[in-house]
């Protein structure tokens, strides 16, 4: 019996998946209404996936997918559930934070359209009050889950800037690392990740970096929220190399209680073509 797998190189329409994209800091290449390139890319693969392990007389070459579709997974090289408030920091220092969630939220210092006087978007410290409080990272397949629960920031009340969305303190919580793989130079790293409401409103703080084994950094988003569903983001890679991928949560002390949480869960790592803009 000889079993024939035709792809439809139309539209795809894909319930519940994200419905924009969004390029790295400070440029915003947000792409509304569009289902990422990489999200058809990945589920085309899995489809083809289940129906060669379902039909045992069709042989699928992965090679040969891979090269058509363009989607490949990272995996996961180490998941980190102690925080590590000075590489926090290290991380975030003179990056642009996006504030999503927060009515006339400003635009902090290091971003290129910072006005003057401006907020300040980083700390001067990321830890807790007690001196190693753990976060919690799980891991299900290639989807992990991070979360900071009923911990107490350090120097609650040392407030820098005024408005309530920035003027808090910030906790450094878990994060995962992937392992390298090669990008092409105009192709991207693909993530979606889901933000839980937390019960006293404070917010989670995320940062996704893309790393090449040449250059260090060279693309990176930076985000303040409050919940979300699942959206999908994409690092550019300016040359091809090879590269991994580094997730580092955090919360922010939105309620003023000193006292921070937020869970959230990344899923769909992968390389890939970019998605049109």
């Amino acid at each position: 019996v000889m079993f024939v797998l035709l792809l439809h190189h139309g539209p795809h329409v894909l319930a519940g998946e994200p419905d924009y994209v969004e390029k790295s800091e400070p440029a915003d290449a947000s792409l509304d209404g569009q289902t990422s390139k990489c999200i058809l890319q990945t589920k085309m693969r899995q489809s083809i996936a289940q129906v060669s392990q379902e039909a045992t007389n069709t042989v699928v070459e992965e090679s040969e997918s891979t090269e058509t579709l363009g989607s490949v997974p990272f995996g996961w090289k180490a998941l980190q559930p102690m925080p590590d408030p000075e590489m926090y920091k290290t991380k975030v220092h003179g990056k642009c934070l996006k504030i999503f969630d927060c009515e006339n939220a400003p635009i902090p210092c290091d971003c290129p359209d910072a006005p003057t006087p401006c907020e300040p978007g980083t700390k001067d410290t990321y830890e807790f009050g007690v001196s190693g409080f753990p976060g919690q990272i799980t891991q299900n397949g290639t989807d992990i889950e991070m979360t900071i629960e009923g911990g107490v920031v350090k120097k609650c009340h040392d407030h820098s800037g005024h408005h309530l969305c920035t003027k808090h303190a910030v906790a450094a919580g878990p994060y995962a690392t992937t392992n390298l793989l090669e990008v092409k130079k105009g192709d991207v790293a693909s993530y979606a990740f889901k933000a839980h409401k937390a019960s006293d409103n404070d917010n989670y703080e995320l940062f996704a970096g893309l790393y090449s084994d040449k250059s260090g950094l060279v693309d990176y988003q930076f985000h303040r929220g409050d919940a979300t569903n699942w959206k999908t983001f994409e690092l550019a890679s300016p040359e091809t190399a090879q590269y991994y991928v580094e997730f580092m949560l955090a919360s922010y002390d939105r309620s003023g209680g000193c006292v921070v949480g937020s869970k959230i869960n990344i899923k769909d790592v992968v390389a890939c073509q970019a998605s049109p803009v």
